[in-house]
């Protein structure tokens, strides 16, 4: 599957039915996969992106974005008949997403570079509490954003699908979040997922959503 992350109760389902899955990251412009998992990777590495694959490199740079080279890097861009140079001066691609590698050389990806927002100083980024979230048993869908506050900057609001005839307010999910996110990382607001459709392709338009959380705060 592709598009966007694996919730890791999904995998954790997975996982238990005894199917053989494997997570990754990638990217069109790496010909796809970058990293991936082992076949007897557990529920706990299942949670990362894996490790390199061969002919591939990855390092993070200090503002914590994923450079990428290797022999499955793209030449480039094409438009009009030419191509458009995406490498650096040392042949590293610039990947726009956030993260980090583990003690063990998994890949653990925090999000795309232009979701993520400060709040108070802080970085929010939106994908991660997005998962955590998502280990909610009742949650079906959810997508965090930023609303402008006064005193902090921005601040997280998340809109929820939830399973038919279940509700969270607000109180609730911070209730639940309190022991999986760090106080300033929980949504200040809880919206319901709205009815009209609000994607044309495999992704969310989160513009769509932060425009729509900025007129109900």
């Amino acid at each position: 599957v592709g598009g966007s992350a694996i919730s890791p109760g999904l995998f954790g389902d997975a996982h238990n039915k005894g199917w053989n899955i494997f997570s990754t990251y990638g990217c069109t412009e790496m010909s796809s996969q970058v990293t991936t998992t082992s076949v007897a990777a557990s529920v706990k590495e299942l949670k990362t992106s894996g490790k390199l694959l061969k002919y591939r490199k990855l390092k993070i740079n200090k503002e914590g974005e994923i450079l990428l080279k290797g022999n499955t890097l793209c030449l480039g861009y094409l438009n009009n008949g030419e191509i458009i140079e995406i490498r650096d001066g040392d042949g590293w691609f610039a990947s726009g997403d956030l993260g980090r590698i583990d003690e063990k050389g998994y890949l653990c990806i925090k999000g795309r570079k232009d979701n993520m927002f400060f709040s108070g100083g802080e970085n929010i980024y939106p994908e991660f509490i997005e998962n955590k979230i998502k280990e909610l048993s009742d949650v079906l869908k959810v997508i965090v954003v930023p609303v402008k506050n006064h005193k902090f900057g921005f601040r997280p609001a998340a809109f929820l699908q939830m399973k038919a005839g279940k509700h969270l307010d607000v109180h609730q999910l911070k209730d639940l979040l309190q022991d999986k996110l760090t106080a300033y990382m929980i949504p200040d607001y809880v919206f319901a997922w709205p009815q009209k459709p609000v994607k044309k392709s495999i992704k969310i338009s989160r513009e769509y959503f932060k425009r729509l959380a900025q007129k109900m705060v």
